[in-house]
């Protein structure tokens, strides 16, 4: 229990952690239990994306939606890192946003799909702006918990050589959090490329 695999077991396994899942989507599909509509087979699949590729749609649609994912990501991380680290650093930056950021990380980003219309119409900055409010208050979130779970000795360390609060932040706090802020920056991303097809459908309408 708990103990580490090495690199080939874990391969291994992770390959096979797959294969399962395709294997049982083959069961379902080719042995018509579960129906197309709500399940299509493997070859459907294979053959809708030959489709999509055929009509010169799908290498434009892959980049146009990488391209969005990139700028909201960046400007999550230019924003949300900065945030997060002030409030993980300093408890009266943390009381005075954290009911804040914890109540906007509360609110569906669906449900605010009129106003970022309203506010922004219909064209490309419409759906970064909806990419960003879904990110970035979980981006912060995990930034803070990240500076707070830095090993408390390293700071005592770094007060008793009488560092700055500047050189605490920049030397001891963010590369003790570096690890786990480059975690956030991949949920993060994974939040926006789940946000993406609601984003461009919106737009759309």
């Amino acid at each position: 229990m708990r103990q580490p695999l090495s690199q080939t077991a874990d391969a291994i396994l992770g390959f096979v952690g797959i294969l399962v899942v395709v294997i049982v989507w083959c069961v379902l599909t080719y042995g018509h239990y579960v129906r197309p509509l709500f399940l299509p087979t493997p070859t459907a699949m294979w053959q809708s994306v030959q489709e999509l590729d055929a009509k010169r749609w799908l290498v434009p649609a892959i980049v146009r939606s990488t391209w969005r994912v990139a700028q909201s990501l960046f400007w999550v991380a230019l924003i949300g890192i900065p945030i997060g680290v002030l409030m993980g650093a300093f408890a009266p930056a943390d009381a005075l946003l954290r009911k804040l950021v914890s109540g906007g990380k509360s609110i569906p980003t669906t449900g605010i799909a009129g106003l970022i219309i309203l506010w922004f119409s219909i064209g490309e900055s419409a759906k970064i702006v909806y990419l960003f409010i879904g990110a970035i208050f979980y981006m912060i979130i995990l930034v803070r918990s990240a500076v707070l779970s830095v090993n408390e000795a390293y700071l005592k360390v770094a007060l008793d050589l009488n560092a700055s609060r500047t050189q605490i932040i920049t030397r001891v706090l963010l590369p003790g959090a570096l690890p786990a802020i480059w975690e956030a920056l991949a949920v993060c991303n994974g939040i926006m490329w789940t946000y993406i097809v609601l984003a461009e459908f919106h737009q759309q309408q």
